[in-house]
């Protein structure tokens, strides 16, 4: 298949994801990213990550297979992690404190698909893991003020978050960059970067523990 066809294939999938999205939720998407396509014996879909036109960051993966049926849609999920990231970030930036944030669930995801966000951190079945790059070396003591507010503010909340502190900007720069442009990373992804420290800080049950 030339350029020209594979472009036009692409165009094609594209379009026809975001119709099936914007039919969903009522709202505009675009697609930042389309790989794993369908056509080999051993693959039948097509993976992209997607984001509401009003807001990049909020990036969520979709899975459409051959016939057009969407496998897998995370949107959901991710406002709910993406609102955990951005009470993180919040908590630090009060305190002068640049730092990003990404996150994933763990346990019974398929259940809060069409719940409020509210309603599951209500709810407390879901724990969240956050990876969290962080441009100062602050002491152990403002983390936990930090984490210490959001306990108070969402009682029941199940967060083990892994932070990554480094006073090199440049590093933190480029590690933020690699962080926006999926939809959320794992731990090896940080072993790449020089890293001054590594905290891990867990919300379980009430309790704090780092």
């Amino acid at each position: 298949m030339d350029s020209n066809n594979v472009k036009n294939l692409t165009e094609k999938i594209g379009n026809e994801i975001k119709n099936k999205l914007k039919e969903k939720y009522q709202q505009e998407f675009e697609i930042k990213a389309l790989g794993k396509r369908f056509g080999t014996a051993e693959n039948n879909t097509v993976t992209a990550y997607c984001y509401p036109k009003e807001n990049e960051e909020l990036l969520f993966e979709i899975v459409m297979d051959i016939k057009g049926k969407i496998k897998e849609d995370t949107y959901n999920i991710r406002k709910i992690c993406y609102f955990i990231e951005k009470e993180i970030q919040k908590g630090f930036e009060e305190k002068n404190i640049n730092s990003y944030c990404s996150s994933y669930m763990v346990g019974d995801v398929k259940e809060i698909e069409n719940k409020k966000i509210e309603q599951v951190l209500e709810e407390g079945k879901i724990s969240f893991r956050t990876n969290i790059i962080i441009n100062e070396n602050i002491q152990n003591e403002c983390i936990l003020e930090v984490y210490k507010k959001i306990q108070e503010k969402y009682n029941n909340i199940n967060i083990i978050s892994n932070i990554y502190i480094t006073t090199d900007n440049e590093a933190y720069s480029t590690c933020k960059r690699q962080m926006v442009s999926v939809p959320y990373v794992l731990r090896n992804m940080f072993k790449k970067y020089p890293i001054d420290r590594q905290i891990r800080i867990q919300i379980k049950e009430g309790k704090i523990d780092i």
